[in-house]
């Protein structure tokens, strides 16, 4: 299952994500690397560093409800979620992001910063397993 319509299948189904096999695809990303795994490592290696870090600021800037950095940590990060094609992610951080610039509503960016820390895992094993056959193949 591509992770484009896991948001939409949670909120009508009530289904939990970790029971959901979720598959990256990183061959197009591989193609725009020109074949080397190398500069694809690395790509992916950015990404994770950028969404853990967007957890970090989402627990600092939280609680003091400072928007605007909260809105600037989401903006860095949504480039790496919209390029890995990890559209539930990027579809959270866009909420995030419109919240922060519009009506600041904490409770409602507190869930979806919460989204975005219980999602994460799970694309994240899926990426790092979709390299490691990319690795061994």
């Amino acid at each position: 299952m591509k992770t484009k319509n896991l948001l939409d299948l949670q909120q009508l189904s009530g289904i939990d994500s970790h029971d959901l096999s979720i598959t990256i695809d990183l061959e197009p990303i591989l193609e725009e690397c020109m074949g080397e795994v190398d500069l694809l490592q690395e790509l992916v290696s950015l990404y994770h560093e950028n969404a853990l870090e967007f957890i970090g600021s989402a627990r600092i800037h939280l609680p003091n409800s400072d928007f605007k950095e909260l809105g600037l940590a989401a903006h860095k990060v949504k480039a790496g979620l919209a390029m890995m094609r990890t559209d539930s992610l990027h579809a959270i951080i866009v909420l995030v992001q419109k919240e922060c610039d519009g009506d600041q509503d904490l409770k409602h960016l507190q869930f979806l910063c919460d989204c975005f820390t219980k999602e994460y895992p799970t694309i994240k094993a899926s990426i790092d397993a979709t390299l490691a056959n990319l690795n061994q193949g």
